[in-house]
């Protein structure tokens, strides 16, 4: 729905229906049941400032199954919830500057954690909240240059969320111009994150914070043809990607790698 003098308002949702049944073959016995009608809302309400900044927040609900199951074998009910975000946007210079921010508010239950007296079962969290901010820069101030940036913040009840609290993005590339270089293009990129932890089993699994960096080289020599070297963690730091719980195990960051990717459209 279009309202006036730029107010704009949006509303939506699904209808879920989700049946689900678990039975032990082994022993012959049903061990869960969940059965679930759900209207799922979705509201959305945005207002341009001017021309270039629109303010806008939103509001939308949760309902995602999930397949974990307890020490009994009985599977999880689905994880339900809430969440709410305010933010706004905003387009500068004829478009060679954007940039968005918002922060966010999540509330949820029924979550899987790991049963700390089973490996490998797991239990439904109760009620937590997860609160955040998230901003994005991205622009062109000279041609042939793309530079961009993103910052999160991430504040969170739950002690089974590995996500660091601190992340950060940033990226640029240069595509010459003339010369004899033209249709070439280079470009970097950086991800670093805080360290980052979780409690599993009643311990406490730690990674430390790290900073990964990329490189890429790419040639246009006609509009439907790239070619693109892309060369991964350039300096082969050694990190932890994702903690992980007692059950499933840490995964380790990718090491120095390159791929070759050519791309053409007809």
């Amino acid at each position: 729905l279009q309202g006036l003098d730029g107010l704009n308002l949006t509303l939506g949702g699904r209808f879920a229906i989700y049946d689900s049944e678990t039975r032990d073959t082994g022993r012959g016995v049903t061990t869960s049941e969940i059965s679930e009608n759900r209207f799922v809302p979705l509201a959305g309400l945005s207002y341009d400032v001017t021309r270039q900044v629109t303010a806008y927040t939103s509001y939308s609900e949760i309902f995602q199954p999930q397949s974990e199951q307890t020490a009994t074998g009985a599977q999880l009910d689905p994880i339900v919830g809430r969440q709410v975000e305010v933010g706004g946007k905003g387009s500068f210079f004829g478009g060679d500057l954007n940039a968005q921010a918002a922060v966010f508010w999540l509330q949820d239950k029924n979550r899987a954690v790991s049963d700390p007296n089973t490996t490998g079962a797991f239990l439904a969290a109760g009620e937590a909240e997860t609160t955040g901010f998230e901003s994005y820069v991205a622009g062109s101030p000279y041609p042939g240059v793309d530079l961009s940036a993103g910052y999160s913040f991430v504040d969170t009840e739950l002690e089974s969320d590995p996500s660091p609290a601190h992340s950060l993005t940033t990226s640029a590339k240069y595509t010459f111009q003339s010369g004899v270089l033209q249709d070439f293009y280079v470009g970097g990129g950086m991800r670093a994150v805080s360290a980052s932890d979780i409690v599993s089993g009643g311990v406490e699994i730690e990674a430390e914070g790290y900073a990964v960096f990329n490189a890429l080289i790419g040639y246009k020599p006609v509009e439907n043809l790239d070619i693109q070297l892309f060369v991964n963690n350039l300096f082969d730091n050694e990190y932890i990607q994702r903690v992980n719980t007692t059950a499933r195990g840490t995964f380790y960051g990718e090491p120095l790698s390159a791929m070759l990717r050519v791309s053409a459209r007809f």
